[in-house]
């Protein structure tokens, strides 16, 4: 469903006053950023190293490359300082990998 603009900050409007917040004036552009398909596949593997959720759904929804694998896994091993964090989030990875086809 493609929503006019207008309808888009009628909407962020509504959303703005229920939190609270007093809209005096209000562009009629907004900008959105989301996270790239590398960036929320980094913060999807530490979820799963972090916590049990819907991070290896997600995971694998994503349907991300061998190469999108070991560079998410690249940069989320050195995420968390804890001791042997490589290998505890390695050992839940390995699964994930299995599932997508992509042996170590």
């Amino acid at each position: 469903m493609r929503m006019l603009r207008s309808e888009i900050i009628e909407l962020f409007d509504k959303f703005l006053a229920k939190k609270g917040f007093k809209v005096e004036a209000i562009s009629t552009t907004i900008k959105l950023r989301t996270l790239s398909k590398s960036e929320l596949l980094f913060t999807k593997l530490i979820g799963l190293g972090d916590r049990i959720g819907r991070d290896e759904d997600d995971i694998l929804a994503m349907k991300p490359t061998r190469e999108e694998m070991i560079e998410a896994f690249q940069w989320a091993k050195n995420y968390d300082g804890t001791p042997r964090w490589d290998t505890h989030l390695l050992g839940r990875l390995q699964p994930r990998l299995e599932k997508l086809g992509y042996g170590l």
